[in-house]
């Protein structure tokens, strides 16, 4: 199941969405506010992503054993989780930064985009910032994706939106090898990603 979180929110990852690397913009964020808090960290360590590794391995244990449970990881913890799975997989990105907010997941990096090889005048491999808003859902026999908004940086919206149809009809033909093998429910809140399953 871990796989499942670096394919699915790793290859979602892209992105300048006007904020910096392992930062998440507050929902109550106000520029005109002097006391809004700002933006907070979702910071990457290896030790968060070992941390996220064992607490998801003892929520599956539960699950195996017959109870119900659930678990909820922090920014950073997801942050690190992605980041390792980048590392293993050679996947063209960099700098990931995931971010929960009510309701949905924000994932952004630095991605290479080799679809933008089919528009004319971009070239082969363009690379970008780009920022991803969407849901994953656990209910079903397959995680399924579906993504909300998608912004790529300086390109224009006439290539990204060919490029967000395609991207979740990707990321959906990958999660379709994965098997859900218990009932999962997971919920939004800000900063924290909370997933309850039933055995």
């Amino acid at each position: 199941m871990i796989v499942i979180f670096g394919v699915s929110i790793g290859i979602l990852a892209s992105g300048d969405a006007g904020d910096p690397p392992g930062k998440c913009r507050n929902s109550d964020f106000d520029l005109e506010s002097p006391t809004s808090a700002g933006l907070r960290d979702a910071i990457t360590d290896p030790e968060l992503a070992a941390q996220f590794q064992q607490r998801w391995d003892a929520f599956e244990a539960q699950l195996d054993a017959g109870s119900p449970a659930s678990v909820t990881f922090e920014e950073g913890e997801l942050t690190s989780r992605v980041s390792k799975w980048v590392d293993d997989t050679a996947a063209s990105l960099k700098d990931p930064t995931i971010c929960i907010y009510d309701s949905k997941a924000e994932a952004r990096a630095t991605a290479e985009i080799p679809y933008l090889a089919k528009i004319p005048f971009l070239g082969s491999v363009y690379e970008t910032d780009v920022r991803v808003l969407g849901r994953i859902d656990l209910s079903g026999e397959h995680p399924e994706i579906t993504v909300i908004e998608l912004d790529a940086g300086d390109i224009p919206d006439r290539a990204v939106d060919p490029i967000q149809d395609d991207l979740e009809d990707i990321l959906n033909d990958r999660l379709a090898d994965y098997d859900i093998e218990h009932d999962y429910t997971v919920t939004y809140r800000e900063g924290q990603l909370e997933i309850s399953g039933q055995p």
